[in-house]
This record gives C-alpha cells, sequence and structure tokens, in this order.
C-alpha cells in the first residue's frame, strides 16, 4: 500500500501578496471610480451653480421705496459711502448703547456723532429712496466673497435712529417718521439679497427701527401725519420683507464656489467630495426654501428633518455646513410677527379701524382693548396663544406690543 502524499502549502509569501494585490486593485478601482462619478458631479452642478449664478447678475434689484417716490439709481452707491462715513466718528461703537438707553450711554457722544457725521444719514436717507438695491457681491469668489461691513452697518442704523429722536426732542414727529421709515428700508435692503449673515444683519437693523417706532408708538409721540406715513411705509415693508428661502438659495450659491476655488486642482476622491458636498448643500437649501410658504407647524418639522439629514449624511463637509434652519427660520417670522403688530397698531392709530392679518405663526394676529390699554400679540414661535402674555423683543411666549391711552 503507497503511501499518500501531503497537499503543497501555499508559502505565506503568496498569500500575503495575493492580499496586497486585491487590496491594490481595489484601491485603484474605487480611485477610478471616484474621479469618474467626481467629474460628472463636478460637472452637473457647476452648471447649475453657473446657471443661479447669472440669474442673480442679472436681477435688477427694482424694489418699492417706503416712502414718498423712488428717484433712479441704486441704493448702495449711497449705502456703502454713508457707512464709510460712518466708520471715521471715534466712538461709533457706543451709539448702540445710547440707543438701548443703557445706564452707561453718554448721551453727549450721540450729539457729536450727528454734528460731526450727519451726512452719514442724508446719504442713507437717500440711498432708501432709490429705485433699486443691488449689492455688488463677488459671487464667484465663493466661501471668500467679502461681506458688507456689518459692523458699520449696525452703527449706521443706530446713528440714524438717534436722529429720529433728535427730530422728536425738536417736535418734528413726521420727520422722525420719516427716518425710521428709512431706516427700514436699509435693513430690508442689507438682508434681501446676500447670505445668511446679511440676512441675519438686515433683521437686526429692522428691530433697531421697529423698536424705537414701537417706543414712539407707545409714548403718543405721532402725530396723524407721522401715523399715515408710517401705515402706507409699513405695508410695502410687509410686501417686500426680505426673503428667507431666497437667502438660502443664495446661501448655496455661495457654496457653489467650492467647485472653482477648492476643485479645480483636485482630482478622485477630493474632486468627488467636494461635489457631492454643494449638491447636498443645494438640495438642503432648497428644500428648506419652501418651507416659507407653509404652516409653522409644518415648517418647524420639514426643517427639522433636513437639518437631521444633512448632518447624519457621509459628507462631512456638507455636515458640517449645515445651518441651524429651524431657529434660522423662526427669525424670519418673529420679524414679520413684530412688523404686523405694528401695522395694526399704526393703522387703529391713523384711521380708528383694525386691520385682520396673518400671524406667521399661526392664525391671525390677536387684538385686545381692556381698561384703556390696547394689546396686539403674535402667538410666537411655540405656537401657543398665551393670551397676550410675553414681551416684545424676548418673544418668549407671546410676541407683545401695548399700548397705554394717553
Amino acid at each position: 500500500m503507497s503511501e499518500q502524499s501531503e497537499p503543497k502549502r501555499t508559502p505565506a509569501w503568496k498569500i500575503v501578496g495575493i492580499v496586497a494585490g486585491v487590496i491594490v486593485l481595489s484601491i485603484v478601482a474605487l480611485c477610478v471610480w471616484a474621479t469618474v462619478a467626481g467629474n460628472r458631479k463636478y460637472e452637473r452642478i457647476r452648471e447649475k451653480s453657473r446657471a443661479r449664478l447669472a440669474e442673480v447678475r442679472n436681477a435688477d434689484g427694482r424694489r418699492p421705496v417706503l416712502r414718498g417716490t423712488a428717484e433712479s439709481g441704486n441704493a448702495w452707491d449711497d449705502y456703502e459711502p454713508a457707512q464709510a462715513e460712518v466708520k471715521k466718528f471715534g466712538n461709533a461703537g457706543r451709539l448702540g448703547e445710547i440707543v438701548e438707553r443703557s445706564p452707561k450711554a453718554d448721551p453727549e457722544i450721540a450729539k457729536a456723532a450727528l454734528a460731526a457725521h450727519g451726512a452719514a444719514i442724508d446719504l442713507l436717507r437717500r440711498g432708501a429712496g432709490r429705485a433699486a438695491s443691488k449689492y455688488p457681491h463677488g459671487w464667484e469668489k465663493g466661501v471668500n466673497m467679502p461681506t458688507p461691513p456689518l459692523l458699520a452697518a449696525m452703527q449706521l442704523s443706530s446713528l440714524a435712529v438717534l436722529k429720529a429722536r433728535a427730530f422728536v426732542d425738536d417736535g418734528k414727529p413726521r420727520e422722525a417718521a420719516g427716518v425710521l421709515l428709512d431706516v427700514c428700508q436699509y435693513g430690508r435692503d442689507f438682508g434681501a439679497d446676500g447670505t445668511l449673515i446679511s440676512y441675519m444683519v438686515g433683521i437686526s437693523i429692522l428691530s433697531n427701527g421697529f423698536n424705537e417706532i414701537r417706543e414712539q408708538l407707545a409714548a403718543g409721540t405721532f402725530d396723524a401725519a407721522a401715523l399715515g406715513d408710517l401705515d402706507r411705509g409699513l405695508e410695502i415693508l410687509d410686501g417686500s420683507f426680505p426673503d428667507y428661502g431666497h437667502t438660502l438659495i443664495n446661501e448655496a450659491l455661495l457654496f457653489g464656489g467650492l467647485l472653482d476655488d477648492s476643485m479645480t486642482q483636485g482630482r478622485g476622491p477630493a474632486r468627488l467630495l467636494h461635489a457631492d458636498a454643494v449638491e447636498r448643500i443645494h438640495e438642503s437649501m432648497a428644500a428648506a426654501a419652501k418651507t416659507e410658504s407653509m404652516s409653522w407647524s409644518d415648517a418647524q418639522k420639514e426643517l427639522q428633518w433636513i437639518e437631521t439629514e444633512a448632518r447624519k449624511g457621509w459628507n462631512p463637509i456638507a455636515s458640517i455646513a449645515a445651518p441651524a434652519l429651524v431657529q434660522q427660520g423662526s427669525t424670519s417670522r418673529l420679524g414679520r410677527a413684530r412688523l404686523r403688530a405694528m401695522r395694526i397698531a399704526v393703522h387703529r392709530g391713523a384711521t380708528s379701524k383694525e386691520l385682520d392679518l396673518d400671524d406667521p405663526f399661526g392664525g391671525k394676529m390677536r387684538t385686545e382693548d381692556h381698561e384703556g390699554v390696547f394689546r396686539v400679540w403674535s402667538v410666537g414661535k411655540d405656537g401657543v396663544d398665551d393670551g397676550g402674555t410675553g414681551d416684545w423683543k424676548t418673544a418668549s411666549k407671546d410676541v407683545v406690543l401695548e399700548l397705554k391711552k394717553k
């Protein structure tokens, strides 16, 4: 009986070589796939970004003015030198505390600013009366695009509010109302055609104007002529209020700049990573923009879902870039709620009639006239009607405007 031979064993070095070869081939195949997929996605998204860029560049920027008749020209031809002028004032950073009536505020600083840099107010007011507003954004620079001077913008709006107060002190309520409408126009223009950061600053400028209008309403400052001007101007503003959805689409365009800035030299996985991030951001922003036409309860659910999906995706760039959509969406609606509360109060003062306006957070704006106190409110971002319990600035519970009869 012959002995059975043992099977030959494959040497360990051969096994290691085969495994290494499979790994190398897999990596090469993956790189080839990533290159092809990345190039295709890159070209597709770049064309979409360029089409959107052309659309933005071709927009003429026309919008209605809040007072008087529009003059030809672009508001930013006046706003930019106005911002440059206010930056010359050494104590410009302290104007905000004067507007807020802080205990640390020095009224003499306001007087000095108005005396030395009143030209800034003249320029702002002239810009607010222009027929168009179009900031010269450098969209092709993508995330490196310069933004308007945000700090100077807030300081300019504060200076204008202080000018309105000076008119009140001089017994000129209609002139004060006109300046405050111009502040609102400036805030609207600042936030209307840029990215999220410009939008939020625009809303802050609007808040400066809204807060002062509310304060002067509560003080009984405005006469019939001033109330009539405010009634007309605030109605126009409600129709041209900065569109949060439009801003989100612009934000996506900003990230589209990654295609040229970061990817021109990129290849394979890097190009796929960036192109996929831009595509995901475009899709998220477009979906979020549609929530502007939804009820607040439905919009919150949709925005929360969009945020969640963006953050759990495989692409780290898209996850990091996903904004806090729910919070910013409520900021937009809070601005509109305050505007509509003022519209109701101003219209009542001007005509003795009440407007029937939608509450951005659901249902209709509420009113109450009881024991010499007129109250108008929105249910606020929690969507719960607390019967007018809340305040104006912090948006805790209801958003409330309260006026006592003089």
